[in-house]
């Protein structure tokens, strides 16, 4: 067994797969908030790449690069654990915080990680929209995430969904999924001030509805093309492009949809340059980057999040930030904590393609209420930042740390 030192002075792991900007600005947050108060975080950064993000492992001060690739580690938890265990015995840490209890490998990890004496913290954003519902497979999820010593979770859901699951509400502590809302604030005000250039510059239309993530199922575009179709008779004199900004699977389908709904498609995928567009077309633009993110959301009058299963939503996170007016499904995890229809958001009933058109409308028609929201949101978003990280990290690092095995 590793020994252990006094609670409130030793060492702490985090560990993700791949770090981008998000964890990276999370992960500063905490390690300074947690030196204040007696720990010492050091990262832990298990791939390559990310697989699915344009992310790869970058030295970052205080992180340990194990640099597997995903394949491997997907399919060899058992050899990936392996590599983490000279870690544990070197740096002894006394608490490790886990990026929820699957995939296998962070499985293996947290029964290692118990078996040495190393207490456990689950990070999570599942809830019961997002879990799967099989008997077998939650009573094996019960036993497994009623073992960690604490719990660090995204929001209100999340509460709910494991207090059913067993686990002790006064070991669950929220504030996991934040971004750096600075980064989005002030990257938006420089965007605005320079608004005509970068409007040139990534060939984007001057008014226009933004959806921002990536092209697979559940992320639901296809309502919103059927929503935004619909809703073209209905927005006035100053009618609105669609930019869909995002790679994945559904790319042609989407387009192919757009045309059979009658809206013109620019493809900024392959048409270089993008023809000149009519009002009301739709525009599909690849991955932009973290430090553009904050650009686009600023040029953009409205942005739109209409998944039908959605952890959390970290770009509602972002828009707020960035001061920009939201319509979102009440499917997306973040909504009980962050959106409140009329005052923060405007939310929809998810796969409802006539309750978003609606909501188009009556945002994009209503500038008083895109202000109202936008002020409201800011106020909102300003209490779930890298402060609200920090401060949840450190709680259930001290509750793990005081909880007898």
């Amino acid at each position: 067994m590793i020994s252990r030192r006094r609670s409130g002075s030793g060492r702490v792991f985090i560990v993700w797969g791949c770090w981008g900007p998000y964890h990276q600005a999370r992960f500063g947050a905490a390690r300074s908030h947690l030196a204040e108060h007696g720990w010492e975080l050091e990262g832990v950064q298990m791939y390559a790449d990310s697989g699915i993000s344009p992310w790869h492992a970058r030295h970052v001060v205080g992180v340990h690069n194990i640099g597997l690739p995903p394949p491997e580690i997907r399919t060899r938890p058992v050899r990936t654990v392996v590599h983490v265990l000279p870690l544990l015995f070197r740096r002894r840490p006394e608490v490790i915080l886990l990026p929820s209890y699957l995939p296998a490998w962070s499985l293996l990890l947290n029964v290692l990680a118990r078996l040495l004496g190393i207490r456990t913290v689950m990070m999570n954003d599942t809830h019961a929209a997002t879990a799967g519902t099989g008997r077998i497979a939650k009573l094996v999820k019960r036993r497994i995430v009623t073992r960690f010593a604490a719990s660090f979770l995204a929001g209100q859901p999340q509460i709910d969904y494991f207090t059913k699951l067993g686990v002790d509400p006064g070991r669950m502590f929220v504030g996991y999924d934040v971004v750096d809302n600075n980064h989005f604030t002030e990257g938006a005000a420089a965007a605005r001030a320079n608004r005509g250039h970068l409007l040139r510059h990534y060939r984007l239309p001057d008014r226009f509805m933004l959806s921002l993530g990536r092209l697979v199922p559940q992320k639901n575009l296809p309502v919103l093309i059927h929503a935004f179709a619909q809703s073209l008779d209905h927005l006035g004199e100053t009618v609105p492009d669609l930019v869909i900004v995002g790679e994945g699977p559904e790319l042609e389908s989407l387009i192919v949809l757009s045309s059979s709904v009658g809206l013109r498609v620019v493809n900024h995928h392959t048409d270089d340059p993008p023809p000149l567009a009519k009002p009301g077309s739709v525009h599909f633009l690849p991955y932009v980057n973290y430090r553009e993110a904050p650009e686009f959301m600023a040029l953009a009058d409205v942005i739109v999040l209409p998944s039908i299963s959605e952890t959390w939503g970290l770009v509602v996170n972002e828009s707020m930030a960035a001061g920009t007016s939201v319509v979102v499904s009440d499917a997306v995890g973040c909504v009980p904590d962050l959106c409140a229809d009329g005052e923060t958001a405007l939310v929809f009933r998810s796969n409802h393609a006539e309750d978003l058109a609606q909501a188009l409308q009556r945002v994009w028609l209503d500038p008083d209420l895109r202000h109202t929201i936008t002020v409201n949101a800011r106020d909102r978003i300003a209490d779930w930042g890298l402060a609200r990280f920090a401060e949840g990290c450190l709680a259930s690092v001290d509750a793990a740390a005081a909880r007898r095995t």
